[in-house]
């Protein structure tokens, strides 16, 4: 868990003698609550139908008077608060109105379960082996956002989802789900057709980094990508707004494999539904074609593999997260770490210890995308070094690879 800057400046509340419009204390409230509010985490998901915390009901603005004013496309914020006064400290989740209605200047005021809360904006403490990072309160807000339109989790809580979506697999600790509006893709026919969700089941699949990505791309005229689909297996592909959701069940795995993407494109803009095209050629290659709009501008990431030949669109890309995945048994006790060069957060000299994510062979560190490329190298308990040499990924990649001791 990230700390929070407890040096930086506290703003009281005006003196009476001072022309102000700021709330004077709810009466119902019990205690105040002074002190300072940063985000946790660059993720959230909508509010929904606002069902595990009715977040409309229980807090209050503007003196008390009013309670907030939910939409269910506000999105959850995980927040840390810390008390001027004491050693107290809260983790909160909160909807992103809260930070609109109940805002005046840098601090917010507004009341919850009988506590008043007078909260300064304080920015959110990165730390790094080397450095740390302060990042503005204003700044953490539109980092979510710009994260959440390249997430393929739209609800946090299954509670909250609407009654007409349709729960479609799971990924991680989230949910994943359809709205009324997707539409199914057919191999070999141009365009989309209405999806009826009672001819679907759950899917037990998971998003796999072993589905072969042959190409993705994005440009001005569409969007494409290129899988693995080799022994004639089961394909289901969905279009739901811009969420591309692709499964591929082999007869020869105990579970299928689960693409989900976002094809990203101006909000006033839209796909072009029936033009989407997706086909299945004799060497097992499944390739999908979403086109755009003439008009349309694209916003979006590029992964690339030398395997394809089909020409990358000249376009700038925006990564998020780069993925390094290493297929290892490192033994009961033993854990594996990763030194390297091209981003601050990598090094020769000490390691970064990886995360296990599917024991007892399966490790993965995650990286913010702020390089062009990176080399690294996989150690044993930030010791013994792998015998090949170095590797290396470019910024928004996924990477998997099986090291040699």
């Amino acid at each position: 868990m990230n700390s929070i800057n407890s040096s930086l400046p506290y703003q009281p509340m005006p003196s009476a003698s001072v022309q102000t419009c700021l709330p004077e204390p709810a009466k119902d409230a019990q205690q105040i609550f002074q002190g300072m509010i940063s985000i946790l985490k660059h993720t959230a998901g909508k509010v929904g139908t606002d069902s595990r915390y009715s977040f409309g009901k229980k807090i209050t603005v503007e003196n008390g008077k009013n309670h907030l004013k939910i939409s269910p496309n506000d999105l959850i914020y995980f927040c840390e608060m810390k008390s001027i006064n004491s050693l107290d400290e809260k983790t909160m989740e909160f909807p992103s109105s809260v930070f609109e209605q109940a805002r005046q200047g840098d601090m917010i005021y507004f009341t919850d379960d009988k506590i008043k809360y007078e909260l300064k904006l304080s920015p959110h403490i990165r730390q790094t082996i080397f450095t740390i990072e302060e990042i503005p309160f204003d700044e953490c807000v539109k980092r979510i956002k710009e994260n959440f339109k390249l997430s393929p989790i739209e609800f946090l809580y299954k509670e909250d989802v609407p009654e007409d979506y349709l729960l479609l697999a799971k990924h991680d600790e989230h949910y994943l789900f359809l709205s009324p509006l997707t539409k199914r893709l057919e191999l070999n026919k141009k365009g989309t057709v209405p999806l009826n969700f009672e001819e679907l089941e759950f899917f037990t699949s998971h998003h796999n980094i072993n589905l072969i990505l042959f190409e993705q791309q994005l440009c001005k005229e569409q969007y494409i990508v290129e899988l693995s689909a080799c022994g004639h297996p089961k394909i289901d592909i969905f279009l739901d707004r811009n969420h591309l959701y692709v499964h591929i069940e082999d007869r020869k795995i105990t579970q299928g494999h689960l693409l989900f993407d976002r094809v990203i494109v101006e909000e006033e803009k839209k796909i072009d539904e029936n033009n989407a095209l997706a086909s299945l050629n004799n060497y097992g290659v499944l390739r999908i074609v979403i086109p755009f709009s003439k008009s349309e501008q694209i916003i979006g990431n590029v992964l690339s593999s030398t395997q394809s030949n089909i020409p990358v669109c000249d376009i700038k890309p925006v990564v998020t997260k780069t993925k390094i995945s290493v297929r290892y048994d490192a033994g009961l006790g033993n854990k594996l770490f990763v030194r390297g060069e091209g981003t601050p957060l990598l090094n020769w000299i000490q390691g970064v210890e990886m995360e296990c994510i599917q024991a007892p062979d399966l490790w993965t560190l995650e990286l913010d995308s702020d390089f062009t490329n990176l080399q690294y190298k996989v150690l044993m308990n930030d010791v013994l070094w792998e015998k090949d040499k170095n590797h290396e990924i470019k910024a928004g990649q996924q990477q998997e690879i099986i090291p040699k001791f």
